[in-house]
């Protein structure tokens, strides 16, 4: 995918950070991927960092130690990157909920979130078992409650909104790019 904003043969750095964030099933972990490779940038995913760093599965960690000490584990994680290059982060769709969370990302760099509509996020997770949270509340109805209850939280974060509705991972980036031009830098040719 060739990029208007920077000159030919020139690979495009971070100034800072940039977090996606959105609900579960927004396409954060896809479309981070796919912008990582589209303009060559670092990416971490945070819920692979935490369970790494944990030894265990998030949904493991949920079960044993509850969502709060989870919550903790996020706001560690953000902490860390003070001291990280700058990198793309697919986040998790509960990092946005607490403000301290809010206020480091937005201290840390960009935040792009990502939208989607009930229909959308239950057609996407119908056949995902990998959500704690949706354990035993998988119906549209309850994604729909969800979605509400955290929308203020990811609109007080966001830098940049995007709706993924209908939209395949590289015309969401395509979009996305030309939005990015303030937290990226030309880089050397390669």
């Amino acid at each position: 995918m060739s990029n208007p904003n920077f000159s030919r043969g020139a690979a495009p750095t971070l100034r800072r950070h940039l977090f996606l964030i959105g609900f579960m099933g927004s396409g954060k972990s896809t479309v981070a991927a796919a912008l990582s490779e589209a303009l060559s940038l670092p990416l971490l995913d945070s819920d692979a960092c935490i369970s790494e760093s944990l030894g265990e599965s998030i949904a493991g960690f949920f079960a044993r130690a509850g969502e709060e000490a989870f919550r903790e584990r996020e706001t560690a994680f953000l902490k860390s990157l003070r001291e990280s290059a700058p990198c793309l982060i697919s986040c998790g769709g509960g990092m946005a909920l607490r403000s301290e969370n809010r206020a480091l990302m937005r201290e840390l760099g960009g935040v792009i979130y990502l939208t989607a509509t009930p229909d959308t996020i239950f057609a996407r997770l119908a056949a995902d078992t990998t959500r704690p949270l949706l354990a035993g509340k998988k119906s549209l109805t309850d994604i729909a409650a969800l979605m509400d209850a955290r929308a203020a939280s990811y609109e007080d974060a966001a830098s940049i909104r995007i709706a993924t509705d209908g939209l395949r991972p590289e015309e969401i980036v395509s979009e996305l790019i030309p939005l990015l031009h303030p937290f990226l830098s030309e880089g050397e040719s390669r």
